[in-house]
């Protein structure tokens, strides 16, 4: 499966020490020249080593966008990440957008992109094994990464990955 990623489920994975997870669960991982330029202007020192030797790995493939006009379209009502992405995605033809902002996911799902947010990929994660438990990682994605997590979809994910109490 080949995605392509905006900066939020990006940064939010190497966030929690679980960047590891994208090329577990995806063949590739394409993020545009956007993307990685705002992943660049991260300050932490640990945050930059993690991001800079994934780019390294065969995984992850950055990308330039051919089509600027819909990138300028897009950019009426999204940040220059998320318009850059939802472009590479249709441009080539990608499986799914990692996307968090609602906007842009509203905006993708609009294009019959499959959208898929760092819950989404955590919920994948648990049902294949690759984490033992989501909660830790919801409370520090919303106490300590400042993530927006209502109590509702909270529950709800723990309920689907059969850890709600």
């Amino acid at each position: 499966m080949i995605v392509v990623s905006d900066t939020s489920p990006v940064s939010n994975l190497i966030s929690l020490g679980q960047l590891k997870l994208l090329p577990a669960l995806f063949e590739e991982v394409v993020i545009p020249s956007t993307v990685v330029a705002e992943l660049l202007t991260h300050p932490d020192p640990t945050f930059q080593s993690i991001f800079q030797q994934a780019r390294q790995e065969s995984w992850l493939i950055e990308k330039t966008v051919s089509d600027q006009e819909m990138v300028k379209n897009l950019l009426t009502n999204l940040d220059p990440g998320e318009a850059e992405a939802i472009a590479l995605t249709l441009e080539l033809k990608a499986d799914a957008l990692l996307i968090d902002e609602r906007a842009g996911y509203q905006i993708a799902r609009n294009y019959q992109i499959d959208a898929i947010g760092v819950l989404g990929i955590l919920i994948r994660a648990k049902s294949q094994g690759l984490i033992p438990q989501i909660r830790p990682l919801l409370d520090r994605l919303k106490d300590q990464i400042g993530f927006y997590l209502s109590a509702r979809v909270y529950d709800h994910v723990l309920k689907i990955v059969g850890e709600k109490d």
